[in-house]
């Protein structure tokens, strides 16, 4: 990303140099800290998908802090609204349809 923000080689519209230059400054452990995070989400989405309780309770616990940890790290200008919305709607969906499933049994 450096040097495609630092070169010239591709003209970027200057919102996305933007946004990759301020990608650039945020601190590398960051990204390190998230790692865990995400593959404990995708975890919970695949057991989830098998209407496994445990599944829910895990996916939402890495996505709570997967909005969190930006805010914390970064500060208030990494906090995507779609993000939130989405992650809220998916949650929200999955627990209708778990809990209804597991009801039944």
């Amino acid at each position: 990303i450096t040097e495609i923000v630092n070169g010239e080689q591709f003209p970027l519209p200057e919102e996305m140099l933007q946004s990759m230059k301020d990608l650039i400054s945020w601190p590398q452990y960051f990204f390190l800290i998230m790692v865990p995070f995400w593959v404990l989400s995708f975890l919970g989405a695949l057991r989830m998908w098998k209407y496994r309780v445990s599944g829910f309770h895990c996916y939402t616990l890495a996505q709570m802090i997967l909005l969190l940890l930006p805010l914390v790290c970064v500060g208030k200008s990494a906090v995507a609204i779609g993000d939130i919305m989405f992650t809220v709607l998916f949650i929200v969906y999955y627990a209708l349809k778990i809990f209804k499933n597991t009801q039944k049994n």
